[in-house]
């Protein structure tokens, strides 16, 4: 899985430190069905010294969104993704640079949950391109993870910022639904034994990237 430049670095971090999470501890997880939530809350890019230039017409803007998916968490926790067809949220609701995403232009193309069920990764794409890319050939498109906020309108694709995450679980059933903690996206998590991060590398490579023409 690659994204550039700071986006990938934590991205790899956090998908690597999960597979070193289901090797070294599997507590098992919920073997039902749940309800995921995640809303977000995004900015538009106005650094003009980032790796993409300055968005002249939304780079100050700001906007919330939100997908659902009912999914099963994986015992000892690991990673779900399908990135040609999508894991099929029911719903998307996101607007963003005039255009307004659903489940039949967006979809979550990967999950990751820690040994205990929680969910510490996700991938929000438009469909586009493909849920694996993005690029500035085609417009409008977006691509969100609990650290990045790629979006490409007619002029460039830009790199926004995500300023916070937030996750609300219920059971499959109509179960109560409890928030989890808001989540950063700043920190990045602890290095762990190479011999963990090489092994996850390994079998992640090549799985998503972004393409800059």
């Amino acid at each position: 899985m690659c994204v550039s430049g700071k986006a990938r670095r934590r991205i790899s971090a956090v998908v690597v430190t999960a597979c070193a999470w289901t090797l070294l501890a599997w507590t098992t997880a919920s073997a039902e069905p749940v309800r995921i939530t995640v809303s977000f809350r995004v900015a538009g890019d106005h650094d003009p010294k980032g790796t993409t230039p300055a968005d002249p017409v939304h780079g100050w803007a700001e906007a919330r969104g939100s997908f659902s998916i009912v999914t099963q968490v994986p015992a000892g926790g690991g990673q779900i993704e399908d990135f040609a067809r999508g894991l099929g949220a029911d719903a998307v609701s996101f607007s963003w640079a005039g255009t307004r995403w659903t489940t039949r232009t967006a979809d979550v193309s990967a999950l990751v949950f820690d040994p205990h069920g929680t969910l510490v990764y996700w991938q929000l794409a438009g469909v586009p391109a493909g849920l694996g890319e993005i690029s500035r050939a085609t417009a409008p498109d977006i691509y969100l993870d609990p650290f990045a906020f790629l979006y490409v309108t007619p002029r460039s694709m830009y790199q926004g910022r995500v300023m916070s995450t937030t996750e609300l679980r219920s059971g499959d059933t109509g179960g109560q639904t409890t928030p989890g903690s808001p989540h950063d996206p700043d920190p990045v998590p602890e290095p762990i034994p190479f011999a963990l991060v090489a092994s996850g590398l390994v079998a992640l490579a090549g799985r998503q990237h972004v393409t800059r023409h």
